[in-house]
């Protein structure tokens, strides 16, 4: 089942700030979590509950599944240091 990416603006911004080798990972990525983003990434827990996490070297990208609506809304990209905050 492929669902449907909704990409924040966010997501966009930071990630014209990062080197462009890895800009070109996690764009090559987003598909794979378009097909089947449970085995994307992994479910977070605490104040992030209902978000999902996939792990790019020192960024993670986060994002939430709808299933009913078959879409994953990819919320943020951020370092790691700072995105569980």
């Amino acid at each position: 089942m492929v669902y449907s990416l909704i990409i924040s603006t966010h997501f966009y911004k930071f990630l014209k700030k990062i080197e462009t080798k890895q800009a070109i990972q996690i764009l090559e990525f987003l598909p794979k979590i378009a097909d089947d983003p449970y085995k994307a990434g992994k479910a977070l827990t605490s104040n992030k509950k209902g978000t999902w996490s996939s792990r790019f070297g020192d960024y993670r990208v986060l994002y939430i599944i709808e299933d009913k609506e078959q879409k994953v809304y990819v919320t943020d990209l951020e370092r790691r240091d700072k995105v569980y905050r």
